[in-house]
């Protein structure tokens, strides 16, 4: 399969809300890592884990830029736009991200998801936390920036071309 069909299944099955059709993009014995997260979820964990997201979300997912593509990887980057939220202006609140796959054969055998979320998402907590709780909650989805994202997008179009 091509990195560009692949690609393209894959953001697809994100717009469909389906969990089956997203995780298949990974092998039965892959992982799927989330780096704001800080989660690591097995093939039938993130089938488990995006039924409920997308139980209580709805969103429109959109490729930016190019497919960056190695020997057996695959780069992207990605917008994300909730499909019911809009700013005063009536422009859609938006966020981005970037993704990083390791193939094996049709299917990805790793997928790493950095991404940052804005404070307009982030879903309020109402317990109290200890200054050093408050601390590690602050930092634990901690994303990346555009800045960082095209940062590390050069790095990977280096590091795929050398290989």
């Amino acid at each position: 399969m091509r990195a560009t069909d692949f690609v393209q299944s894959y953001i697809e099955a994100w717009n469909q809300r389906d969990p089956e059709g997203v995780a298949d993009h990974l092998t039965t014995d892959g992982i799927y890592c989330d780096v704001p997260e800080n989660t690591i979820r097995t093939h039938d964990d993130w089938i488990a884990n995006l039924t409920d997201f997308f139980a209580n979300n709805r969103h429109r997912y959109e490729l930016i830029g190019e497919i960056l593509t190695g020997t057996d990887t695959i780069a992207f980057q990605y917008q994300m736009s909730p499909c019911d939220a809009v700013e005063e202006d009536d422009s859609p609140r938006t966020f981005s991200g970037a993704e990083f796959m390791s193939l094996h054969g049709n299917a990805a055998m790793n997928i790493t998801d950095y991404y940052d979320v804005p404070a307009w998402f982030r879903r309020p907590t109402v317990t109290a936390l200890s200054a050093s709780e408050a601390q590690k909650t602050k930092y634990a989805k901690s994303g990346l920036n555009d800045e960082q994202l095209l940062e590390h997008k050069h790095r990977l179009e280096q590091i795929m071309q050398m290989q």
